[in-house]
């Protein structure tokens, strides 16, 4: 009874500690800071100020970031800058420990072709081989390109030019990329396709093979601004900014079978009801449900925040922005999943100073906040998405006992345990972090999941003292794939 009741006061005394860690969200704004062109900051979830972490400079140094943060495998972040020392766009790194900005990569003009900038609006991502990839919008042969950078060596390829004179092909990717469960890429164009309106792509990371899967068409949907994801069901969903029954007033959420090639819109965006023109991305919360934003539309024209719910395909617009409290997302952003369970985003306009807001939007009881106003200071025209990093007070992540992609067996256990991840490819690559009581980290590994809709990792952590132990599963943006707690009895 004794060692019972030891047990379960340690694992009281670990949620208590837990409890009071704070996770930090951090982002980028396309201008404003110190010298105008652009910020990197970050923001306690439980505060409403920004801390402006480094402002870009007035040089051909870097600066005018566009899209979201990457939080990569070797603890720093990553990103793109429209301006670099080629004038062409530059990959950058922060190092949020000492606060250290580095220009990684200045991408040459003869990824330019006739162009006059590579026009990057994309993020990058980091894939099971550990490379990042990213797209440019004007760049190779004027249509955009494919390209890799290694964080090993600083060096980056131009993998595949968008060819705008072959029929078919497609060209202008805004958004970024998306590795899927059979490991291949898979991308959007803005234009191009055997009707202009766009195409899916995919990208074979061994073969450097790029394959049109589906041409998109005006009637079901064109023009997308956004990125694909992959839900639970390992099937893709997406947004594009024009089309269906209302055309240039319109916009569709779709999905894309990757095994049948089956395309099929669900949704068709309309300029009052439900919202228009969505130019993001969208996300899945831990309920199941597909989160995204639009640019337009609503009654005051500034666009909404709304769900979709693939199982019983409900759509619901959940918030109209209406200036104040935020309007007009814009390009790659999207709501984001903190390990709190809420929601947190970024809109281009609105606010106190119509420079744009950070909001959270809580699913369970769907209240909407602002979290605060951009004020040119802090920032201005934020076009990406926010990331989650860790803890503010403690290096400990806080449990969110909500989240049930992962279970976690035998548990109790002798220190060798299996984590399952139900339906996560669509998080990958991903890396399992364990910390013991006192905060320490006993164990980070990345790992490359199975083509399958069940994923299986067997950790050893026999070598430790008998405990409990916090577990938590980071895809490749720094979203939360699962976390939960594990005891060691020997």
């Amino acid at each position: 009874m004794k060692k019972y009741f030891l047990l379960f006061f340690t694992l009281y005394c670990l949620t208590s500690y837990i409890s009071k860690a704070q996770s930090t969200l951090w982002g980028m704004a396309t201008y404003g800071g110190a010298d105008g062109v652009g910020v990197i900051f970050s923001m306690p979830t439980g505060s409403t100020s920004l801390n402006v972490r480094y402002s870009f400079p007035t040089c051909n140094c870097g600066n005018n970031p566009q899209g979201s943060l990457l939080a990569a495998s070797n603890g720093k972040l990553y990103g793109l800058a429209n301006t670099g020392l080629y004038v062409k766009g530059q990959i950058f790194s922060f190092d949020t420990v000492t606060n250290t900005y580095k220009d990684e990569y200045d991408i040459p003009r003869s990824w330019g072709g006739m162009s006059s900038s590579n026009n990057i609006y994309a993020n990058l991502i980091q894939t099971s081989n550990g490379m990042m990839y990213g797209m440019t919008e004007e760049g190779g042969l004027g249509g955009g390109n494919i390209f890799s950078f290694n964080p090993v060596n600083d060096s980056a390829t131009d993998l595949h030019d968008f060819n705008t004179s072959l029929f078919g092909d497609g060209s202008h990717p805004y958004g970024s990329l998306l590795q899927a469960y059979d490991s291949n890429l898979y991308g959007m164009t803005y234009e191009g396709g055997d009707s202009g309106a766009g195409t899916i792509f995919s990208y074979d990371i061994n073969t450097n093979i790029e394959t049109v899967v589906y041409s998109l068409k005006a009637s079901t949907g064109y023009g997308p601004y956004g990125n694909l994801i992959q839900a639970k069901d390992s099937t893709l969903y997406g947004l594009t900014q024009y089309g269906g029954k209302y055309g240039l007033y319109g916009g569709t959420l779709f999905s894309y079978n990757i095994k049948s090639g089956l395309y099929s819109m669900l949704v068709q965006f309309n300029d009052t009801g439900n919202g228009e023109n969505p130019e993001g991305s969208l996300v899945q919360a831990t309920n199941g449900k597909l989160y995204g934003m639009t640019r337009h539309g609503g009654h005051k024209n500034d666009g909404t925040l709304f769900s979709y719910n693939p199982t019983s395909q409900q759509f619901t617009a959940l918030i109209e922005f209406n200036d104040m409290n935020g309007g007009n997302p814009l390009n790659e952003s999207s709501p984001m999943q903190a390990s709190n369970g809420k929601l947190y985003g970024m809109t281009l306009y609105g606010g106190t100073d119509d420079y744009g807001v950070v909001y959270e939007y809580d699913i369970t009881t769907s209240t909407y906040t602002i979290k605060t106003s951009f004020d040119n200071t802090n920032g201005l025209d934020p076009t990406g998405s926010l990331i989650e990093l860790g803890t503010s007070s403690a290096s400990v992540p806080k449990i969110n006992t909500s989240n049930n992609f992962c279970t976690v067996y035998p548990n109790p256990s002798t220190g060798i345990f299996t984590i399952s991840f139900a339906g996560a490819q669509n998080f990958m690559p991903s890396t399992i972090e364990i910390y013991n009581v006192l905060g320490e980290k006993v164990y980070s590994n990345s790992y490359q999941p199975l083509a399958n809709s069940y994923q299986l990792k067997t950790i050893d952590l026999s070598l430790q003292a008998n405990g409990i132990y916090l577990y938590r599963v980071i895809a490749q943006h720094g979203n939360l794939i699962g976390e939960g707690k594990v005891v060691i009895q020997k």
